[in-house]
């Protein structure tokens, strides 16, 4: 089915590059007005146990409901602090993720922003990744990456990978979990509806109360 195939291609794109450690990467937050960019970094060993918590309803972030994909990043999470705490699950799951703020966006550009994000989720968690598999961007990370990690980036890959589709769900979620934190502080601009993005809530809200 869909999802075996596309754990398949993450087994592929491993053997192909000898790699043993595969991580995902992906980002949430590209067109928003306000707010940061958020990327996500992912690993997702081949424990069958694994394999049956997580995979199922994993797609890319796009095609799920906020419910579905609030429910696999709180599972996601729960795995990963598992894997810190008890070294018998460490090999299997982890997932991180950061932040590049509206200030650094405004200063450097969006590209530039993906790219420090993506870079601080993978580097400041993960110990030299065999192989880093991304969702297509304009942005230069291999230049980033350690000289002994593979880089492959993919057309779709959210659609095409497991890794990556788990890094949009997890990249989605924090972002959309920070802007609700936001909207604590701002109530009157509805971030915890619009989360940043061009509504036409959000449109008024600027017309209303500034930018």
């Amino acid at each position: 089915d869909r999802l075996r195939g596309m754990r398949g291609r993450d087994v592929s794109a491993c053997k192909e590059r000898q790699a043993s450690v595969c991580v995902g990467v992906d980002e949430a937050g590209r067109g928003a007005w306000a707010g940061p960019v958020c990327a996500a970094a992912v690993r997702l060993g081949w424990d069958a146990q694994v394999n049956a918590i997580l995979v199922p309803g994993l797609k890319d972030s796009k095609l799920m409901t906020g419910a579905a994909r609030s429910t696999l990043f709180d599972v996601l999470e729960g795995v990963t602090q598992a894997s810190l705490e008890y070294k018998g699950t460490a090999q299997y799951v982890e997932c991180r993720h950061a932040l590049a703020e509206a200030s650094f966006i405004d200063e450097y550009g969006i590209d530039a922003a993906i790219r420090e994000a993506m870079l601080m989720s993978i580097n400041e968690h993960f110990d030299t990744p065999s192989l880093v598999l991304s969702d297509w961007v304009t942005c230069d990370l291999e230049s980033g990456l350690s000289s002994q990690t593979s880089f492959r980036k993919v057309k779709k890959g959210d659609q095409q990978h497991l890794v990556i589709a788990a890094a949009s769900v997890v990249a989605k979620v924090a972002r959309d979990r920070h802007m609700i934190t936001v909207h604590d502080e701002y109530p009157e601009y509805g971030f915890a509806d619009h989360k940043g993005y061009g509504t036409k809530k959000h449109r008024e809200a600027l017309a209303r109360y500034g930018p």
